[in-house]
């Protein structure tokens, strides 16, 4: 399981690296991994 979420983020990280992504979008989806079970309207909603 861990490895396959260290894929995910070796692949956003890449995107994001390219511009493909925002940084925000990274932000976001980064926080509410980390807490799944809460709604973030926001990246600054911790």
């Amino acid at each position: 399981m861990a490895k396959k979420w260290l894929r995910v983020a070796e692949t956003l990280q890449t995107l994001l690296s390219q511009n493909l992504i925002s940084r925000n979008l990274w932000e976001h989806h980064r926080v509410a991994d980390l807490f799944p079970d809460k709604t973030y309207k926001n990246k600054t909603q911790v």
